[in-house]
């Protein structure tokens, strides 16, 4: 599970970027040295820790999910084509 740091704990990590979210805000983007777990500073200004097993299975997850684009019908329509 994605663990959110204490305030006050030290973790090394490796600056990749910055990334925008809807509203505008910033969103810090690192990976631990070490680890290399995905590392995002909310701009709230909470850190969360990642780990590579829970993104993978959530990127699975999501894969398996249908999309807005998948309705019955169109699925039927690309089986007749």
């Amino acid at each position: 599970m994605a663990e959110i740091l204490e305030k006050n704990k030290m973790v090394m990590k490796y600056y990749v970027g910055e990334a925008t979210g809807d509203n505008e805000e910033k969103y810090e983007l690192s990976i631990g040295i070490g680890n290399s777990a995905p590392i995002i500073k909310l701009p709230s200004g909470e850190t969360v820790m990642f780990n590579w097993d829970e993104l993978i299975n959530l990127a699975i997850n999501e894969k398996k999910r249908p999309t807005k684009d998948s309705s019955p019908s169109q699925s039927q329509n690309n089986k007749n084509s």
